[in-house]
């Protein structure tokens, strides 16, 4: 007798001799107890007082007693460990209270004590694959196929072969996945005993067997196995071909794809036929049409077929978009035109402009005034009305879509740039709006004077910025960011000088705060402060914050670090919320690390990741500091590669490309590996950082790869990037002749 059995037969063995008793006893007396020939053993006794647990647990669980019936049946198992039967019934218990490990530990010891039980071994897979042991979950699944008492079980037996089959196809074990499949269709193929059991229609298990015989299909045609796997869709198809012909059709599909895999173009055709007859929504069968037809010679039918099918499926607008697209490719620009146009009426979706542009773009010559016109008209309908009126739905959703595909498009924004240029130049007009998307979009592909020509016709077209303050402030807001990004600081005075007079729905502090960062730039120290001072002055309570951080900053950059500190901890006096002392953290770890103080700013670095650990900023920046000062220089480069992960996840501005990585944070991960002598690393890293358009203009990462090709001996790289850095220092800092800046030329001169 196997060990599982035991204390059921013997619970069995006890009720059937308790009943005998009952009967032989007379007048209904209880009958005298039984006493042993010889004394119990210890195994004895420990069996009967585990199967008088083993019920109680059963009675506990029973009563929703969880907890009770798993101490009973622990208690049981370890009075009777050759037992299965405690631990089988402990497994769901063990997963029903997230033990997960417990119930695999017990999972595993049944089974080897009753190998024979299917339904352990069925539950012991699906616990493997839960936790990816993907090939001991098939040994598992294996073991229970072979139990013989699966065999009175015909659906779960279809279950665990199918369970099977999918496991190993995932592992692309091809083979064993096509075999596992056969022995689900030799069950379903056979549904009298499936019948039997009233659970399942004679249509759901063919059903059933048609789903199987696909994925075998599926699975010949991985497996490079062709022939066969036509032979499996010709018998899935054949299962429903009567009972279902829609889905007989939809089939074809897949002795299409064999087909195709094969050359085989006719026959191709044929099954592609039969299947579009069911109306698909998606395209990929009708380009795999157009492949045949082309392929056969026939390419004079493809617009042929494509209009048939779509008169035949006149809601289908992806259809309608292939048939646009593939007049576009013939040449008959105007179907395509007329048709693009009909479906930007009813779905303006940015596939439909994708497509359009696309054929306006690719004309001889390139009719980019026509992409213009279609922008222009739908931001303007699509703007909501000064007087507070309604927008044209209609049109902001056009005007959403032709937006969605010029942001992925950088050389359509390159080819639409000039155009719109050109018209503003010989008197013509943008709407606001369009002017302002444009500009955004120049700014992105680092295309500074046209973003700037594209911002100024916008405020010209909203009268220096009067109306609505949201879109009014947007504009002076990336005006002055591409300004600086030009290091046009003298435009930017200029542009706040206008703003305070033409503006007044603005806050004047914003423009003070520009101007003085913009006089800072340019070192005239008095009117940095003033305007500061200014701002300061003009700031109501809520906003006076933002107001005396920029004059930290900018008495920090005309080199009056004691007052930008003063400043800055007298805020910290008087700041209580959160958010704002980390503001002014921020602030003042900048003043002292501009001051070559690295130890205070330091310490308010500490305390910015003591509060939040993912500071990319304080990462990145605590890190930088221990590599200037060469000391912890692992966890340096830790703290910077976390940095530049938390970048990746929360990157994105307005005006720089959102694709584009941190400058500033590659380079630090550049010279801390530098430090740390990884030169080659290093290298790659500040050359990438280089490359990026932040990184391109600034004089401290040339300064660093200027280093790292001096260390490798590269004399000519090393001065070419040093030179590059003293440019830039000379252009973009405000004090040109500091500590970097003369130690650049004196390494240019060495």
């Amino acid at each position: 007798m196997p060990p599982s059995a035991r204390i059921g037969s013997t619970l069995l063995a006890a009720a059937l001799c308790a009943a005998g008793a009952r009967a032989q006893a007379p007048g209904g007396d209880r009958p005298e107890p039984a006493s042993p020939s010889r004394p119990e053993t210890r195994e004895q006794l420990d069996h009967r007082e585990a199967l008088k647990l083993y019920g109680r647990a059963m009675l506990a669980e029973r009563q929703n007693r969880l907890l009770e019936a798993v101490r009973l049946y622990e208690q049981a198992t370890r009075l009777d460990p050759e037992a299965s039967a405690p631990l089988k019934s402990l497994v769901p218990l063990y997963l029903a209270l997230d033990r997960l490990d417990d119930a695999l530990v017990l999972c595993k010891k049944a089974t080897d004590l009753d190998p024979a039980d299917h339904a352990t071994w069925h539950l012991y897979a699906r616990q493997l694959r839960a936790q990816n042991r993907l090939p001991d979950a098939a040994v598992a699944l294996g073991r229970a196929l072979d139990c013989a008492s699966l065999k009175e079980h015909p659906d779960l037996r279809a279950q665990i072969a199918f369970d099977l089959g999918a496991l190993q196809e995932s592992q692309q074990d091809f083979a064993k996945a096509e075999a596992a499949f056969v022995e689900v269709v030799r069950v379903l193929d056979n549904p009298a005993a499936l019948l039997e059991q009233g659970e399942f229609s004679r249509d759901e298990i063919d059903g059933q067997a048609a789903d199987t015989y696909e994925r075998l299909g599926r699975v010949c045609v991985r497996a490079g196995k062709p022939e066969r796997a036509v032979d499996y869709f010709v018998k899935a198809r054949d299962k429903v071909k009567d009972k279902d012909p829609n889905r007989a059709k939809r089939l074809a599909y897949n002795l299409a794809e064999v087909h195709l895999a094969r050359a085989e173009w006719a026959d191709a055709l044929r099954s592609l036929d039969e299947f579009l007859e069911t109306l698909p929504q998606g395209t990929d069968a009708y380009r795999a049409k157009i492949k045949a037809l082309e392929k056969l010679g026939r390419r004079e039918d493809v617009l042929l077929a494509l209009e048939a099918h779509a008169a035949r499926d006149r809601h289908n607008a992806a259809l309608k978009l292939l048939l646009a697209e593939q007049y576009g490719a013939s040449g008959d620009t105007d179907h395509a035109v007329r048709l693009y146009d009909e479906l930007a009426k009813s779905s303006p979706g940015p596939d439909v402009y994708r497509g359009l542009f696309a054929l306006h773009a690719g004309a001889r010559p390139a009719r980019q005034d026509l992409v213009l016109n279609l922008l222009d008209e739908a931001l303007k309908q699509g703007a909501a009305p000064e007087d507070g009126g309604n927008a044209d739905a209609d049109a902001a959703a056009r005007g959403r879509s032709m937006l969605a595909v010029l942001r992925e498009s950088p050389d359509l924004v390159r080819g639409l740039l000039p155009v719109a240029g050109e018209r503003l130049k010989t008197g013509g007009s943008l709407a606001p709006q369009t002017g302002y998307f444009l500009g955004v979009l120049a700014a992105r592909t680092r295309q500074l004077d046209a973003a700037e020509q594209m911002f100024r016709a916008a405020l010209t077209q909203r009268g220096g910025g009067r109306g609505n303050r949201g879109f009014s402030g947007d504009l002076y807001d990336n005006l002055l960011r591409v300004l600086n990004l030009a290091h046009k600081h003298e435009a930017v005075i200029a542009l706040c000088r206008e703003g305070l007079e033409q503006a007044p729905n603005i806050y004047p502090e914003f423009f003070h705060r520009q101007a003085a960062e913009a006089y800072a730039h340019l070192g005239r120290a008095a009117e940095a402060v003033a305007a500061a001072d200014k701002a300061v002055d003009v700031s109501p309570d809520d906003r006076r914050l933002s107001s005396r951080l920029t004059r930290a900053h900018v008495l920090a950059q005309v080199g009056r670090f004691e007052s930008a500190v003063a400043e800055c901890l007298d805020l910290l006096k008087s700041t209580t919320k959160t958010a704002e002392v980390r503001r002014v953290r921020h602030q003042l770890s900048t003043v002292h690390s501009m001051a070559h103080q690295y130890a205070p700013a330091e310490e308010q670095l500490r305390l910015l990741l003591q509060d939040d650990a993912d500071d990319a900023w304080a990462c990145n920046d605590l890190g930088y500091f221990w590599a200037e000062q060469g000391k912890n220089l692992d966890e340096a480069e830790k703290l910077i590669r976390k940095a530049l992960e938390l970048d990746r996840k929360n990157r994105g501005t307005v005006v720089d490309d959102a694709d584009k990585e941190n400058a500033a944070y590659i380079d630090s991960l550049g010279w801390v590996l530098f430090r740390r002598g990884q030169f080659d690393a290093a290298r790659k890293e500040l050359e990438r950082a280089a490359a990026l358009p932040d990184g391109a203009e600034d004089p401290a990462v040339w300064d660093h790869l200027g280093d790292v090709r001096a260390r490798q001996g590269d004399a000519a790289g090393a001065a070419a990037a040093w030179r590059k850095a003293v440019e830039l220092w000379e252009v973009v800092r405000s004090r040109p002749k500091d500590d970097h800046y003369n130690e650049t030329r004196q390494k240019l001169r060495q």
